[in-house]
């Protein structure tokens, strides 16, 4: 018996609408000024690694490990030692709401 319900072609579109992806290219040592979104970040490396500095806190975002910034987190970047792909999944608000911080 299967239980999963395939979502509706509206459920898709909205999810679609829910989310954004964006592609970065970093030479190393390039950095990315303080700043924060209304929408969460879900970021990781696909090669290359970043450093990511929250409040006092500093996390490396090497390939495989993922960094989740929830909405209206301040934070900024530093390419290390190397170029660096990095990618950063945007999450609308509303949806954040379902996750723990």
């Amino acid at each position: 018996m299967n239980d999963v319900i395939p979502p509706t072609q509206n459920a898709l579109q909205n999810l679609a609408q829910q989310l954004e992806i964006h592609e970065f290219f970093f030479h190393p040592h390039d950095s990315v000024c303080p700043h924060s979104s209304l929408w969460g970040d879900f970021n990781f490396s696909l090669n290359g690694v970043l450093e990511i500095q929250v409040g006092e806190r500093t996390f490396l975002a090497p390939p495989n490990y993922g960094l989740w910034l929830p909405p209206q987190t301040s934070h900024f970047c530093v390419a290390v030692d190397q170029p660096t792909h990095f990618i950063c999944i945007r999450v609308h608000p509303d949806l954040c709401s379902q996750f723990h911080a």
